[in-house]
């Protein structure tokens, strides 16, 4: 069953000609590839995305003066559903840049650092004591030792 499913996708047979060379409805077939072969089958996808793409280059090739609309349109036809048959081969690819800068004001920030620095020793050296009392403090404070 795989190869069949496999050859008639590779070879551009729809879905519904699968489905009735094998007696079944497609949903059934999907979800048995879903369940067993899905790698196999996205092969068989890709497979069929080259046979497009020659399809599409045949065409182009062919195009002559009296039906070029017509040979140009199967012509990208067939190159847009290559690509939707293999993304990362013959798919239009999106790439995104993203650009993150980031603007300091190095001589305000220092600015700003400096004037904060002056008010805290403005603040300690106005000529008091400060007295942290420590753990360790405690501890000999408890046992009577003045320090």
């Amino acid at each position: 069953m795989l190869e069949q499913i496999t050859d008639g996708i590779a070879e551009g047979a729809s879905h519904e000609d699968i489905a009735c060379r094998l007696g079944l409805k497609w949903g059934i077939v999907r979800k048995w590839i879903e369940a067993n072969c899905a790698e196999d089958v996205a092969a068989a996808y890709r497979a069929r995305a080259d046979l497009m793409v020659d399809q599409a280059t045949k065409i182009a090739q062919m195009a002559d003066a009296e039906t070029l609309a017509v040979d140009k349109f199967q012509a990208e036809f067939w190159l847009k559903m290559a690509g939707k048959a293999d993304r990362t081969k013959y798919g239009e690819r999106t790439e995104v840049a993203v650009t993150n800068t980031h603007t300091f004001d190095i001589r305000g920030l220092l600015a700003q650092r400096e004037a904060r620095l002056a008010e805290l020793s403005n603040e300690t050296l106005e000529g008091e004591c400060v007295t942290i009392a420590t753990q360790v403090d405690k501890q000999y404070q408890d046992k009577g030792i003045e320090i």
